[in-house]
């Protein structure tokens, strides 16, 4: 969000907010004197005379990609990059650099 932390604004003055996700997320909820406002990017408090508080939410967005999608392999074990086995990432899940997309780590075997 920014303007961050506690602001001064002069009485009677307007002062907005804007809400801005990193990417992969979107605003869930915007909650202004601890009511919700919904899922604005931005807000605005019109002739201020008073304190107030606004608290964005943030949360996930289920269809954001970072250009790696989960291949069906059809594995039935998975390694990270250190050659640990680990669980397979499902479609839909977050992708680190499991060996669905690269080669197995060097020097470590696997039986």
């Amino acid at each position: 969000m920014t303007p961050l932390g506690e602001v001064v604004v002069d009485q009677g003055y307007d002062k907005t907010f804007v809400m801005i996700p990193v990417p992969g997320y979107d605003v869930a909820d915007v909650l202004v004197d601890g009511v919700s406002a919904g899922a604005v990017t931005a807000y605005t408090f019109t002739n201020v005379t008073e304190n107030h508080t606004i608290h964005a939410i943030f949360e996930r967005d289920m269809t954001f990609s970072l250009g790696r999608p989960i291949p069906d392999t059809g594995q039935t074990q998975c390694y990270d990059d250190q050659g640990n086995e680990i669980i397979c990432p499902q479609p839909g899940q977050d992708f680190y650099d499991q060996d669905a997309n690269h080669p197995p780590h060097r020097g470590r075997k696997r039986a």
